[in-house]
């Protein structure tokens, strides 16, 4: 039977992978409304509060989580497009590891390191350019779900767009702790649906090999 090109292998991790990441952001924003809720804004300090940690240390280990699953569907796109599929896994492996230096950060175990921030900083950039890149290249690839891509690259284009839109003035009586995270929470939301459609897609138009 002929496999889409971004449809996980039946033994891959890409797809849990993107719904565990977004699952992760989803909780993360949880956890900054309920901060925001107890003081009136968003968390700024992970040290501040059980919250604020919650929303910072989730959001490193869903950025890891995506990181992984960008890594692999860069893999996969190089059968299509050598040279982004390449860039793609490249800059899923930034935003892994970037996600995962984050939280051992943020777990203390670095000491003074706790708060580090820089470390976030290059995975978030990465995965911007690097979900938006997959998305972009799945589009062009005849064995890809161009709704799968289509999602992929919402949420890497889209989110830097609304991630800006925030610093706008606000409309009178919505909390600067309501918007401050929301671009990350609807990508979170968009990663479940392209979870599940990695787990789910049916046959594409082009039988590819898997990663791994």
């Amino acid at each position: 039977m002929k496999t889409n090109v971004l449809s996980a292998h039946p033994r891959g991790w890409e797809g849990p992978a993107a719904l565990v990441g977004g699952l992760l952001w989803l909780v993360s924003y949880g956890a900054d409304l309920a901060f925001g809720l107890q003081t009136g804004h968003e968390p700024t300090d992970a040290s501040a509060s059980g919250l604020a940690a919650l929303s910072a240390t989730t959001f490193s280990l869903g950025l890891a989580c995506l990181g992984f699953t960008m890594v692999r569907l860069g893999a996969r796109l190089r059968a299509h497009s050598p040279w982004a599929g390449t860039a793609g896994l490249l800059l899923g492996a930034v935003v892994l590891a970037s996600g995962i230096i984050s939280a051992i950060a943020l777990s203390g175990l670095l000491g003074s390191l706790r708060n580090l921030k820089v470390a976030v900083v290059p995975g978030v950039l990465s995965y911007f350019g690097g979900t938006t890149l997959l998305g972009a290249t799945g589009l062009r690839a005849p064995a890809a779900s161009h709704r799968t891509a289509a999602c992929l690259l919402a949420a890497g284009f889209l989110t830097p767009v609304l991630v800006a839109a925030t610093t706008l003035p606000l409309p009178p009586g919505l909390p600067s702790y309501v918007v401050a995270n929301l671009p990350f929470a609807l990508a979170g939301a968009t990663w479940l649906a392209i979870g599940t459609s990695l787990r789910r897609d049916p046959a594409g138009l082009l039988s590819l090999p898997s990663p791994g």
